[in-house]
């Protein structure tokens, strides 16, 4: 895959790990603990989803695209 196409793909993954952070948050504040609990571990397995299965992929491919965190230095 082109850098460019990847890039393409990535970015709105990338926006959609952002969302459900910020999803998370705003439930924090309005759900039950235990509510609370249940979303969050939900959320967190989206992100590790999309984290590992999609956007790894992507970064082991095309290194240079993974956010600054995540590149070896």
């Amino acid at each position: 895959m082109r850098e460019e196409d990847a890039s393409e793909i990535a970015k709105p993954l990338e926006l959609a790990i952002c969302q459900l952070s910020i999803s998370l948050a705003a439930a924090q504040s309005v759900l039950g603990a235990s509510e609370f609990a249940q979303f969050k571990r939900v959320v967190g397995i989206a992100i590790g989803n999309i984290s590992y299965e999609l956007l790894g992929p992507i970064y082991v491919q095309h290194p240079g695209l993974a956010p600054s965190g995540l590149r070896d230095t």
